[in-house]
């Protein structure tokens, strides 16, 4: 394991790094510093950094690590797991650390190249990752972990991240979330800050702007930043952030980190083209971690859950659940290993599924299946679970339904959002990119 830290001198860069190097516990850390955009952070680290290890941890310095990570580092095998945790102004999301496997950071290597389109310009590290998954066939993965992201950052730090956050998030549900988070902010200086960055990046760069304008702003940003702080009459905090400063942030975020101790798992046992992908994100929204095929599309690498030295139970034993094929093919045996726990079929109208299996890559493959391969699933579902209201949901993700119906089922809130659709996400799956 090897630790690779970045930092442009945020005041809890300090703070950072120690607890990462506490709570990681790499064999060998790299410090990448004061290195502007990001884009070519990314491109000094790929070329640069000469890795002898089996999963590299990426860490920025606005992201504070609280808790042992051992326990999990040691068992995964996944090829990339971004982390969730509480966010200073969006609340929970996945940001500031990522894990990734060394065949994937060296696969971006192979894909680096000048960076002209839109979203290679605002997710240099999140475009590269997703190159490398998708040439492997297999899935980007997401946990959480007790982390803050964003707290206790310089105004002018601040301004630069969320001028870029609206550049990121103009379409879709990324778009609906910024929007839903700011309208919370408070009084706060931090929070006026925030606000003026996103106005300033609506006014500067507009909604047509081409990639080559798109990256001269986000490089003027150290530059633009100090003079819209000092024009709000705000003066930058001195000093670094205390270890002591984090008892105050998590007394105001109690209980971000997940569901509590205890609580059932959960298992998406649809099939390709129902909405896994969207329910896989939706737990994740809801703070439940579930992982998604581990092992590629259909889970071809896995082994039965009882089989003697499967890795994965393993794993599992740290996830709150598991949605996709590898679920989907498993039903008994999860359901026998981890009894009490919580299954849900997504399910779609079988015109349409039909018409996407017959255009999807599997088919394209040789891999097609019949209708009657979606209606016999349907029905060994429903068959194995007759008398067992409370243990299975039927959703139609496809047809509009959502949180009002998954959310009561797992006893937790309907979100105040939209809920994910896969559609949405393609060009914005590299959220935890950092600026």
């Amino acid at each position: 394991m090897e630790l690779v830290f970045r930092t442009v001198g945020e005041r809890t860069s300090r703070l950072s790094l120690d607890l990462a190097l506490a709570h990681v516990k790499p064999q060998r850390a790299h410090v990448v510093s004061d290195v502007k955009p990001f884009a070519r952070t990314v491109r000094r680290m790929l070329r640069e950094l000469d890795h002898r290890c089996s999963h590299v941890v990426f860490v920025d310095a606005d992201c504070l690590i609280l808790e042992d990570l051992r326990p999990f580092l040691d068992v995964n095998d996944l090829p990339c797991v971004d982390c969730y945790g509480h966010d200073r102004f969006r609340g929970r999301v996945h940001g500031g650390a990522r894990i990734s496997r060394i065949d994937v950071v060296r696969g971006m290597g192979t894909w680096l190249k000048p960076l002209e389109r839109r979203s290679t310009v605002l997710w240099p590290e999140g475009y590269l990752v997703g190159a490398v998954l998708r040439d492997l066939g297999l899935f980007w993965q997401y946990k959480h972990f007790p982390l803050l992201h964003d707290h206790f950052q310089r105004y002018t730090d601040i301004f630069r991240k969320y001028a870029l956050w609206q550049l990121r998030s103009r379409e879709g549900v990324k778009r609906r979330h910024l929007e839903r988070s700011a309208a919370g902010w408070g009084p706060d200086a931090e929070f006026v800050v925030a606000r003026h960055a996103l106005r300033h990046a609506a006014g500067s760069v507009s909604d047509d702007a081409e990639p080559r304008e798109i990256g001269e702003y986000i490089r003027s940003l150290p530059r633009i930043a100090p003079a819209e702080v000092a024009g709000l009459g705000l003066v930058d905090q001195d000093g670094e952030a205390r270890a002591e400063d984090i008892t105050a942030a998590l007394a105001a975020a109690p209980s971000r980190f997940g569901p509590p101790p205890g609580r059932c798992k959960v298992f998406g046992v649809g099939l390709p083209g129902t909405g896994t992908q969207s329910l896989s994100r939706a737990l994740h929204t809801l703070g439940f971690s579930a992982l998604h095929d581990p092992g590629g599309e259909g889970g071809e690498r896995l082994g039965g859950v009882s089989e003697p030295g499967a890795a994965w139970p393993s794993l599992l034993a740290h996830y709150d659940g598991m949605t996709g094929m590898a679920a989907a093919h498993r039903f008994r045996e999860l359901d026998r290993r981890w009894p009490g726990s919580k299954f849900v079929l997504t399910v779609r109208d079988e015109e349409s599924w039909s018409r996407w299996w017959g255009g999807s890559s599997r088919t394209q493959r040789g891999g097609g299946r019949p209708l009657s391969g979606y209606r016999d699933h349907v029905r060994r579902l429903t068959e194995y679970f007759a008398g067992r209201q409370d243990d299975l949901l039927v959703l139609d993700v496809a047809g509009g339904e959502g949180y009002e119906k998954l959310a009561p089922f797992l006893g937790t809130a309907v979100p105040d959002q939209a809920f994910p659709h896969r559609g949405e996400r393609r060009a914005a799956r590299s959220e935890g990119d950092s600026l």
